[in-house]
């Protein structure tokens, strides 16, 4: 509306030409403010990972490199490089009962040596109980309400086990909890295809792994968690590390810039940082 052809230019005095200047400035300026403040909001986003892991027998077989305890350390380096906002992390462990590591730790740079000691492993024991699990991460989570600002990761091999009465029902229950309240679940699956071909050959002459048909039941029931919750599931494959799905999951909720670089990229001294995330297939880099 206040662009002007040079005819009706000509025909405007002096000083109303002054005034349309003045009142293009101004709309600019509360354009700048509007997208400013909007950016700021943004940035100071409040939001809240549950990391579940399971620490239940059956992960000596599935996790014998500890994946899901390397998936703790990427977590908190990642979340501490958020920019204006708040990231807080709850980590919680599960075999028979779930225990919470981790309370809504607000994730910052200068306490990163300390809760790098909370989250030492843990050695594997006892049954598996998802469904206690997931019931736990809805309780410290707080998602009542905000449930878009709240996410949930939870690594298993799918593999419910023990004495524990109700086990299949439980887990139906928090499902539909959580599909009730618009919190997604995001599952990672780990099992004996997480490694290599090689290494899982020599375990499965010693016998050390399950059979493929408890493999494709534990795989089964992270996919139904994951669709009825509305998150994302994923496994851990030799060409595709748990670093990779974390990166994937945790970065679209970062505020730090994000590019897919083809060709040469150039820095100005200004930059604060810079992340490079490799793939795995990338076979020359010049830095």
């Amino acid at each position: 509306p206040l662009s002007l052809n040079r005819a009706a230019k000509k025909r405007l005095r002096p000083s109303t030409m002054k005034n349309v200047h003045k009142r293009s400035h101004a709309v600019t300026c509360i354009v700048l403010f509007c997208v400013a403040a909007a950016a700021a909001r943004l940035a100071r986003a409040d939001t809240d990972w549950v990391l579940v892991l399971d620490r239940s027998e059956s992960m000596t077989q599935h996790d014998p490199y500890n994946f899901r305890f390397d998936a703790q350390k990427i977590m908190v380096d990642l979340l501490a490089q958020g920019d204006q906002e708040t990231h807080r992390l709850s980590i919680i462990r599960f075999a028979g009962t779930a225990e919470a590591v981790l309370d809504r730790e607000v994730i910052r740079p200068e306490k990163l040596d300390e809760i790098r000691k909370t989250i030492a492993e843990d050695p594997p024991k006892g049954d598996t109980d998802i469904g206690a699990a997931l019931a736990l991460a809805r309780k410290v989570s707080l998602p009542a309400g905000r449930a878009s600002d709240v996410h949930v990761i939870l690594l298993s091999d799918g593999v419910q086990a023990g004495k524990i009465p109700n086990l299949a029902g439980r887990l139906e229950d928090e499902k539909k909890a959580c599909q009730e309240l618009g919190l997604a679940v995001h599952t990672i699956l780990l099992n004996d295809f997480s490694i290599s071909r090689q290494d899982r050959e020599e375990r499965r002459k010693r016998r050390l792994y399950y059979e493929d048909k408890q493999l494709q039941a534990g795989e089964d029931l992270l996919r139904a968690v994951a669709r009825k919750t509305g998150g994302q599931a994923t496994q851990v494959l030799p060409g595709r590390g748990i670093e990779d799905i974390l990166i994937e999951l945790i970065a679209p909720h970062m505020s730090f810039h994000r590019e897919t670089v083809a060709g040469r990229l150039e820095t100005w001294p200004t930059d604060r940082q810079l992340f490079l995330v490799l793939d795995r297939g990338v076979r020359d880099l010049r830095l």
